[in-house]
């Protein structure tokens, strides 16, 4: 879920199965991360130190979880999530998150309350929680790192949990773990990579998602889950983690952008969110390939956004039709090609073994989000202490 603190396109914009969702966060932030002067696109080593710990993880987009050791003993299932900053979780008492489906419930009777309200209100009041701000340890995963950390335990909230996974039982997670940047803290909370920083852990993580699962790692990656060399591109900490678009390319058709953008890459974002003019481009140079149109039909498939139910494998999909590319940096000397099934296709499989298709595109009125896209076919880096986002091809998916 990305809970960017302007209006962003819908991350999901599915029929069916599937729900419109607009995200806005409520909240206050500061703070600053020191920032080294990079070149762009370089391969610059990252600072590794002291330890790097893989965590798994568990669901599929755009809510992958992670167990999460509250107060020591309380395990929960958070959503990772890098378009917002502030941890929460369900809480005791609350009894719409259990009614929704909130599998575990944090009790925060031995943990500091701070006495401070908080909030985080999305889609124009359609989703929202409201809850109190503690102060309780936090652990994530095997990581051996415990911090004090300022989260909310969500008192009351509304359409805030539901499954995306379509499994049986379903995949609904607990809350989230923020990894944003401060900007998007909500009121009284703090920031869980702050807060391993004052421990003396290096500002750092990397994601790797697949269709279901993936891994988090804290400290740095590991090399043996790549194929390639590690090369990163310059973001800015504003509202998330964002990186420099110069353009696209769609097979060998090149789609220059009159204007470099800023956009957005955001754990909780299953769809790429295109400016209108972008996304025509993008959608022209898909629907005029003959295996797009054989299946899919013309372009209104993307803007209609209706399921298409079809006996073809993405891996098939992906061997016909052209992938798309991202010309990253201000001098578009990054190139990070995705295979069609993790950018303008997105799937699921049915309880009948078929695959459903749906657009992995849409577009909005302003704004750029890169979704969890790259994630889903390489290995990602955040390196945050020098502000550079690191991108290497990825390994197969189990």
């Amino acid at each position: 879920m990305s809970l960017a603190a302007n209006s962003k396109a819908a991350d999901m914009k599915h029929s069916g199965t599937f729900g419109t969702i607009l995200f806005l966060a409520v909240g206050c932030g500061g703070g600053k991360m020191p920032a080294t002067a990079i070149a762009d696109m370089t391969e610059a080593p990252i600072d590794m130190a002291p330890a790097v710990t893989a965590i798994p993880l568990e669901g599929c987009s755009p809510f992958y979880t992670a167990a999460v050791t509250l107060g020591g003993t309380q395990i929960v299932q958070l959503a990772i999530d890098t378009g917002s900053t502030t941890t929460v979780a369900a809480a005791v008492g609350c009894t719409s998150c259990k009614s929704d489906g909130a599998p575990d419930l944090y009790d925060p009777s031995k943990a500091t309350n701070l006495s401070v309200s908080s909030k985080g209100v999305y889609d124009s009041g359609e989703i929202s929680w409201m809850g109190s701000v503690f102060q309780d340890s936090v652990q994530v995963g095997t990581d051996p790192v415990s911090v004090p950390l300022n989260l909310a335990a969500i008192a009351s909230e509304k359409n805030f949990f539901f499954d995306t996974c379509e499994t049986d039982p379903p995949n609904i997670s607990d809350g989230i773990l923020g990894l944003g940047t401060d900007d998007l803290l909500a009121k009284g909370t703090s920031s869980y990579l702050d807060q391993r920083g004052t421990v003396g852990q290096s500002d750092l993580f990397a994601v790797r998602l697949c269709h279901r699962g993936g891994t988090l790692w804290m400290g740095g990656y590991d090399p043996s889950a790549t194929t390639g060399p590690m090369r990163y591109t310059p973001i800015t900490l504003r509202q998330g983690y964002n990186v420099t678009l110069a353009g696209f390319a769609v097979g060998e058709t090149q789609i220059p952008l009159a204007t470099q953008v800023a956009a957005v890459v955001d754990t909780g974002g299953p769809s790429i969110i295109l400016p209108s003019a972008g996304f025509d481009a993008i959608v022209a140079a898909v629907v005029a390939q003959p295996a797009f149109s054989q299946n899919f039909g013309n372009a209104s498939w993307f803007k209609t956004a209706l399921p298409k139910t079809l006996p073809i494998a993405p891996s098939e999909f992906d061997n016909m039709l052209p992938p798309l590319t991202f010309q990253l940096g201000s001098d578009a000397s990054l190139s990070v090609s995705l295979p069609a099934s993790v950018s303008y296709l997105a799937w699921t499989l049915n309880s009948e073994g078929v695959y459903d298709y749906l657009p992995g595109i849409f577009t909005a009125t302003a704004g750029f989000d890169m979704g969890n896209a790259l994630m889903r076919a390489n290995v990602v880096v955040f390196d945050r202490a020098n502000r550079q986002l690191g991108i290497a091809p990825a390994t197969s998916c189990p």
